[in-house]
């Protein structure tokens, strides 16, 4: 049961890692005229409304009074930090350059769920996320000797993510997906709201559809993201968030006309690879639980 549970978590983290791209396209073409605190608070606010309307005002109060609100609270911190980190990164990094730094946070996800969550990580799965970095390094191809401190503000995003990840598996196994993700966003609601006064520009009606997009897809991302850490081991959802540069690429092409060399071909590759290898992983393992429990009850 345990196996199948932690294979529904792997599906459910690629349908995830599957929209978050899509969700930052929507950033990417909004921040040009909009501050990140207003889009942070607006993507927010829309996420946190629609959770009180669908679990009712009970919500707000399972939140504030949760046993683990330390956990929940923290994370909202350490997100908020991981955000603000990665965007002021993003104003003097390429693209290239910021994807990749960023995407050292399943390699430190996995590194940190050994002592915080007393996982084994197999070697199969380390080679799973080694085979993605190499292929986000391939794709990308950095060059990280113009900008040292914002290479250090990424690198900080990629780590404080990664600390979010461990927190959410540290403090679910008593909250719901729910209560997470409404004390993740209030908390990004409070600082939109400390920082909307100096940053407030009014959307017009087509921005305002890409803001109420954007609320929705990141909520359904964050969902699901929450649901498949519940499944499924830390260390063996990390490896999936790599592919996700994949749908990034092709967002790229469809909206910007970027079109992808060889060396992205080559990386993507790779990325697939990784994933494969770690749904190869849990299936073999499902498959194998079941056989064992069909023993038994013969």
């Amino acid at each position: 049961m345990h196996q199948r549970t932690s294979l529904f978590g792997v599906l459910i983290a690629f349908a995830a890692f599957a929209l978050f791209p899509f969700h930052d396209a929507i950033v990417k073409w909004l921040v040009a005229d909009y501050s990140i605190w207003q889009i942070m608070f607006i993507r927010s606010a829309i996420i946190a409304v629609f959770l009180c309307i669908w679990q009712g005002r009970g919500l707000v109060k399972r939140t504030v009074t949760s046993p683990v609100r330390r956990f929940l609270f923290l994370r909202a911190a350490v997100l908020i930090g991981a955000w603000s980190c990665y965007y002021s990164a993003a104003r003097s990094l390429g693209l290239g350059e910021l994807t990749t730094i960023y995407f050292a946070s399943p390699i430190v996800v996995a590194m940190l769920a050994v002592p915080l969550l007393g996982e084994k990580v197999a070697l199969s799965k380390w080679i799973a996320i080694g085979l993605g970095f190499v292929g986000v390094v391939i794709a990308c191809r950095p060059n990280l000797g113009e900008s040292t401190f914002a290479v250090l503000l990424a690198l900080t995003a990629a780590g404080l993510w990664a600390y979010a990840v461990i927190l959410v598996r540290q403090s679910n196994v008593a909250e719901k997906t729910t209560v997470n993700m409404l004390a993740t966003n209030l908390g990004f609601v409070g600082l939109g709201l400390v920082m909307l006064p100096w940053h407030w520009v009014t959307p017009s009606f087509n921005d305002a559809i890409l803001f109420i997009a954007m609320g929705v897809i990141g909520g359904a991302a964050q969902g699901l993201v929450f649901e498949a850490i519940r499944r499924a081991p830390a260390s063996t959802i990390a490896p999936l968030e790599f592919t996700g540069l994949i749908w990034a690429f092709g967002l790229g092409y469809w909206i910007w006309n970027d079109v992808p060399d060889l060396g992205v071909v080559l990386g993507a590759a790779l990325i697939v690879m990784s994933g494969a290898i770690v749904v190869g992983m849990e299936w073999r393992s499902s498959i194998l639980t079941r056989r064992s429990a069909a023993k038994i009850a013969s």
